[in-house]
């Protein structure tokens, strides 16, 4: 009787064993976790992860956007939420305070610049759901060659090959007007108006924190007139204002 009295006391020794085990496991398994950063190829969960390195990795802070950090050395880079950052990083709290403390720039951007086609490229952009808005307009008044248009885009980021340098594409739909004497939408040279369709790829170049170059290739096909697609390189400016 006294023998068989034990063995309850023997199970439940076992299953608070196999307990602490599991407990043990599971802690090391989250430790391990935390000792990596997830580098994400935007500034929100909805991204997908570009990198996986471990939490000592030399990784930079660059930029901190909202809870989002963007982190990058010379061969990667990627945007980490800060809760994602464990301790035993390389990235001090004196970085990030260096950062917040530098002026805060508007998310809204002031484009200028020209085409091949001779006419003036104007736009004002917004990010917009991990994207970005932008308002167009162009302008080529030269004589009886004069046709203006504006137009909605919407552009995302394609790839980012450094903290720098980066390839986006849009999609636009806007009105044009063919002034009286032109061919541009209309072969017989009257007053027109018309639909736009138009798509485009962007190279960036970041001058710095305010500034950006885009070289652009576009294509623009009018819904009406002589419905001729046209083609351009444009050279335009970017500024955060």
């Amino acid at each position: 009787m006294l023998g068989l009295g034990k063995h309850p006391s023997a199970a439940c020794s076992c299953k608070l064993l196999i307990i602490t085990l599991l407990q043990l496991f599971c802690v090391q398994v989250s430790l391990a976790q935390n000792d990596r950063i997830l580098l994400r190829n935007g500034p929100g969960s909805a991204f997908s992860v570009v990198f996986e390195v471990p939490a000592n990795h030399d990784l930079k802070p660059i930029r901190l956007q909202g809870e989002w950090l963007l982190l990058g050395n010379e061969r990667k880079q990627g945007w980490a939420h800060r809760s994602d950052i464990p301790q035993s990083s390389h990235v001090s709290e004196s970085q990030l305070w260096l950062i917040q403390q530098d002026p805060v720039v508007s998310q809204w951007s002031l484009q200028l610049g020209g085409s091949s086609q001779n006419a003036v490229n104007v736009a004002l952009t917004h990010p917009w759901k991990q994207r970005t808005l932008a308002f167009r307009a162009q302008r080529r008044a030269s004589g009886e060659a004069a046709w203006q248009s504006l137009s909605l885009a919407l552009e995302t980021d394609l790839k980012h090959f450094n903290q720098d340098h980066s390839v986006r594409a849009g999609a636009s739909l806007g009105v044009g007007i063919n002034e009286e004497g032109s061919s541009h939408w209309s072969d017989d040279q009257k007053m027109l108006t018309t639909g736009l369709i138009g798509l485009n790829l962007d190279w960036h170049s970041q001058l710095n924190k305010q500034l950006s170059m885009i070289i652009r290739l576009s294509t623009e096909q009018s819904f009406s007139g002589n419905s001729a697609n046209h083609n351009e390189a444009s050279l335009i400016w970017n500024l955060k204002i």
